[in-house]
């Protein structure tokens, strides 16, 4: 019998390591009950993806109306900052 089987990861780029730990910092938050609603948007190489859990529907909307500005400042913005800057979306 062989012992258990190590899944090696597919090398990430230095933004997949960021939201790897953009999602651990959620997650934590979520486990401390500091969290009670969350909505998440992912991109991959073919589309999108999004989902929504709890019930302050109201706030998460305002949120995503500021994270959609962030984003639209992003593609907006055409200096070299924008290749470095790292901006999380957990705010407090």
């Amino acid at each position: 019998m062989s012992g258990p089987k190590l899944i090696t990861p597919n090398k990430m780029s230095e933004d997949q390591i960021d939201i790897v730990d953009m999602v651990k910092e959620l997650l934590a938050l979520c486990l401390e009950g500091k969290i009670t609603t969350v909505g998440i948007v992912g991109c991959r190489e073919n589309g999108f993806f999004s989902a929504m859990r709890g019930r302050q529907a109201a706030d998460l909307n305002l949120a995503c109306d500021e994270l959609k500005k962030r984003i639209l400042e992003e593609v907006l913005d055409t200096t070299t900052e924008r290749n470095t800057r790292r901006s999380s979306i957990l705010r407090n």
